[in-house]
C-alpha cells in the first residue's frame, strides 16, 4: 500500500469528547529490588497487566523486559521479560528469550502484550510478535511479522521499529524509521501510512485510544488513530516537545524545554501553562493526577498554582503512571521498582506551605519549594524552603 497523502491544517483542533481509557489499573505501595541488573541494561517502561489465578481472583502486577546489550567480560546474555508481583513485593522471571525481546505494550482486555525480538546490535530490524500467559505458566508467543517486510513500501535495508502501541486487540500503531502507520498483527493488513515524520518524534496515545499526538518540530499535530484524519495543529517553540494525555484524555501536556503547556481537547485551548527556570526536558511528562505534571528531567509542576514545585532524582530510571500511583524503575545496585504516591510527604508539606500565603509567589523569580534524592527505599529531602530543620527522609 502506498504512502496515505495527508494535508495538515494550520488551524488548531475544534473542540473533541474526551478519550479516556475504559479501565484503570491500581496498584499498593511497593518497593521491590532485582538483582544483576546493570546501569547499561535495556529496560523498557513499567507496564501493568491484570492476573487472574486459579480461584478467580484478579490482581494487577508490573511488568518490563530487561535486555543485557553492553556485557563486561564474563557477563552472561540476557534477554527477559519479568513480572513484579506488587501485592506479595515479589519478582519472577516470566521468559528466559534466546534473542534481545522488548516490551512495548500491553492490552488488558485480550491480555495480549505487543513484544520486539530479535533486533540486530543497532536495535535494527527484528519481528513484531504478541506476547500471552504472565501467569505462573509463563509467556508464549506467537503472530510474529517480521519489520521488513510490515515497512516494505520503503526501502530500507534494515528498518528500526521506534515506538508501537496497541490501538484494539489486534491493529498495532507503529513508528518504523519515518514512517508511521497502523497495521493489523494478525492478518498482516496495512491500513495506512505516512512517510517523512521526524524520526525524533516520539507520539503519545490517549486512554481510549482514539486520539494520536504526533510531535514535530514547532508544534504537535492531533490525529484520528485509526483513520489517520489530521485533526489539527497547536504550535509551540522551534523544538519537537514531549507530550502525554492526561488521566481522563481530556487534556493533552505538552513539554518543551523551559515550558510545560496543557491544550484541553474539549474547549479546544490552552487551559494552563507553567514557565520553569529549571529545565523541564522535552520528553514525554508524566500525569501524576489532574493538576500535577513530573516532567522528565523530575520537575514537579502544579497546573492549578503555575509553579514548579519541586525537583526529583529520576537519573537512570524507567517511570510510569498507574493508577494514583507513580512506578519508579532504578537501574542500580540492586535495581528497584518503586510504586509510590508522589508527591511524598516533604513536597505535601511545601504545598500547604504555599497555600498557606507564607511564601511570596514571583513567577520571574520562582525557586523550588526544595529537592529529593532517592536512597534505600525512601525520598531524602534537600535544600528545603520550608524550614531550615526540615531535612530528612520522607
Amino acid at each position: 500500500m502506498p504512502a496515505t497523502t495527508v494535508v495538515v491544517p494550520d488551524t488548531e483542533p475544534g473542540q473533541l469528547e474526551a478519550d479516556p481509557s475504559p479501565a484503570s489499573a491500581m496498584v499498593g505501595h511497593a518497593n521491590i529490588q532485582v538483582f544483576d541488573v546493570d546501569v547499561h541494561d535495556d529496560c523498557s517502561r513499567p507496564i501493568p497487566v491484570t492476573i487472574t489465578d486459579e480461584s478467580g481472583k484478579r490482581t494487577t502486577s508490573i511488568v518490563m523486559s530487561i535486555n543485557r546489550t553492553k556485557r563486561s567480560r564474563g557477563q552472561p546474555r540476557k534477554y527477559q521479560l519479568v513480572r513484579f508481583d506488587v501485592e506479595h513485593q515479589l519478582a519472577y522471571v516470566s521468559l528466559n528469550h534466546h534473542e534481545s525481546i522488548r516490551l512495548l505494550d500491553h492490552h488488558d482486555g485480550s491480555g495480549r502484550s505487543l513484544v520486539l525480538t530479535g533486533v540486530n546490535s543497532l536495535g535494527k530490524g527484528g519481528q513484531l510478535a504478541v506476547a500471552t500467559g504472565w501467569g505462573p505458566s509463563g509467556v508464549t508467543l506467537s503472530h510474529r511479522r517480521t519489520i521488513g517486510r510490515m515497512n516494505q513500501n520503503v526501502r530500507v535495508a534494515s528498518p528500526k521499529l521506534r515506538w508501537a502501541r496497541w490501538v484494539d486487540d489486534e491493529h498495532v500503531l507503529a513508528a518504523i524509521d519515518k514512517t508511521w502507520g497502523v497495521w493489523n498483527i494478525v492478518s498482516g493488513r496495512q491500513l495506512y501510512r505516512f512517510d517523512n515524520i521526524d524520526g525524533r518524534s516520539v507520539p503519545a496515545l490517549s486512554g481510549g485510544r482514539r486520539y494520536l499526538a504526533v510531535p514535530i518540530k514547532g508544534s504537535v499535530v492531533l490525529y484520528e488513530t485509526m483513520t489517520g484524519k489530521p485533526l489539527g495543529r497547536i504550535n509551540v517553540e522551534r523544538q519537537i516537545p514531549g507530550v502525554s494525555f492526561s488521566p481522563q484524555s481530556d487534556r493533552l501536556a505538552i513539554a518543551t524545554s523551559r515550558h510545560m503547556r496543557c491544550w484541553d481537547l474539549t474547549t479546544a485551548s490552552i487551559s494552563d501553562q507553567v514557565a520553569s527556570r529549571p529545565i523541564t526536558g522535552s520528553r514525554s511528562p508524566v500525569w501524576v493526577d489532574s493538576d500535577l505534571i513530573l516532567s522528565s528531567s523530575g520537575v514537579l509542576m502544579s497546573l492549578f498554582r503555575g509553579l514548579p514545585i519541586w525537583q526529583y532524582d529520576v537519573a537512570t530510571t524507567e517511570i510510569a503512571p498507574i493508577g494514583d500511583r507513580v512506578v519508579i524503575f532504578r537501574k542500580q545496585t540492586p535495581a528497584e521498582l518503586s510504586c509510590i504516591s508522589i508527591p511524598h510527604p516533604g513536597a505535601l508539606a511545601g504545598i500547604e506551605y504555599l497555600d498557606s500565603g507564607a511564601l511570596e509567589v514571583d513567577p520571574e523569580n520562582w525557586k523550588l519549594l526544595g529537592r529529593s534524592q532517592w536512597s534505600t527505599g525512601a525520598w531524602v529531602d534537600d535544600n528545603d524552603r520550608i524550614s531550615a530543620g526540615s531535612s530528612g527522609r520522607r
